[in-house]
C-alpha cells in the first residue's frame, strides 16, 4: 500500500499533467516528491534511508531546503552509511547548512561531531575558506578526540582542506608518532600529500618512518607517496615536462620548411 505522502505526490503530479501544463517543472516535481522522501528518511531500513537522502539531493538543492532539518536529524542515525550520506548531503546546501554544521561540530554527541566533520570536509572550497577561523580550532580538537569515529572523520576533513589546514601540521606530525589507528594514519598521510611542500616540516618523521619500516602495505605505499609530494618531486617532474615540451616547440619552429 502506498503511503499517504506517496499518494499525495502522485495526485499532485497527475493534476499537473491533467491540467494541460505538460511536464511539471523541477520545482513542481520536487514539491510533489519531497514529502514522501522526507518520510523515508525515517524508514526502518537503513539502506532506504540512505537512498532517500540521495533522491532528495537529486531533486535539486534549490527545491529541497525544507529537508535540511530532517537531514541534520539523521546525523544521529544508528547506521553509519545512513548518517554519513546525510552529512555529505547537507554540504551541498552551502551557506544554508553552515549553522547546522557548526552546531554539530560543537555537539556533546560524538556521533554528531563526527558527521559535522564529514559535512565540513565535503563543503566546497569557498565555504571552507569562509569558516576557517572558526573551524581550525575544531579540526585540531577533532584530531585529538577520544572517540575514534570523530578522529577518523576529523582527519579526513583535514585532508580535504589541504594547505588551508597547514596550522594543524604540528599536530599531524604528532599523530604520526602516537596514533595507532590505521585509518587515521592513512588520512594524515593523504593530507600531507595534498599539502605538498607546505608540509616540509613533516619530512624528518616521514623519513624516520620509512627507515624503521611499516608492515602494513597500504600505509607503506602512502608513506612513499607522501615523501614524494612533500619533497616536491611532482613539481620537478612537471618542470621537466614543461621544459621538454618547450624544446620540442623550439625545434619544430627552427626546422627548415619541407620542399614543395
Amino acid at each position: 500500500m502506498k503511503s499517504r505522502m506517496g499518494v499525495f505526490g502522485a495526485v499532485v503530479l497527475g493534476a499537473l499533467l491533467a491540467s494541460g501544463c505538460g511536464e511539471p517543472s523541477p520545482a513542481q516535481y520536487a514539491a510533489a516528491k519531497l514529502p514522501g522522501l522526507i518520510k523515508k528518511l525515517k524508514d526502518p531500513d537503513p539502506e532506504a534511508r540512505a537512498r532517500a537522502t540521495d533522491e532528495i539531493r537529486a531533486l535539486g538543492i534549490p527545491y529541497t531546503k525544507e529537508a535540511l532539518p530532517h537531514l541534520f536529524a539523521n546525523f544521529d542515525d544508528e547506521h553509519e552509511k545512513a548518517r554519513r550520506y546525510a552529512a555529505e548531503a547537507v554540504a551541498f546546501y552551502r551557506e544554508d547548512a553552515i549553522p547546522g554544521v557548526m552546531e554539530a561540530l560543537r555537539s556533546a554527541s560524538p556521533r554528531r561531531r563526527a558527521m559535522g566533520f564529514v559535512a565540513l570536509g565535503t563543503f566546497p572550497g569557498e565555504i571552507k575558506v569562509k569558516l576557517l577561523n572558526e573551524t581550525l580550532p575544531l579540526l585540531s580538537q577533532g584530531l585529538q578526540d577520544e572517540n575514534l569515529e570523530v578522529r577518523r572523520f576529523a582527519a579526513a576533513a583535514v585532508r580535504f582542506h589541504g594547505s588551508l589546514a597547514k596550522d594543524t601540521l604540528p599536530l599531524q606530525i604528532k599523530l604520526l608518532e602516537e596514533e595507532k589507528d590505521k585509518e587515521v594514519l592513512q588520512m594524515i598521510l593523504f593530507s600531507l600529500c595534498t599539502m605538498g611542500t607546505d608540509a616540509k616540516d613533516a619530512l624528518p618523521i616521514l623519513n624516520r618512518m620509512k627507515t624503521e619500516g611499516i608492515n602494513d602495505e597500504r600505509l607503506r605505499n602512502l608513506l612513499e607517496r607522501a615523501i614524494f609530494f612533500v619533497e616536491g618531486k611532482d613539481k620537478e617532474i612537471e618542470k621537466e615536462w614543461a621544459e621538454e615540451e618547450q624544446r620540442k616547440q623550439q625545434q619544430q619552429g627552427s626546422a627548415p620548411p619541407k620542399p614543395e
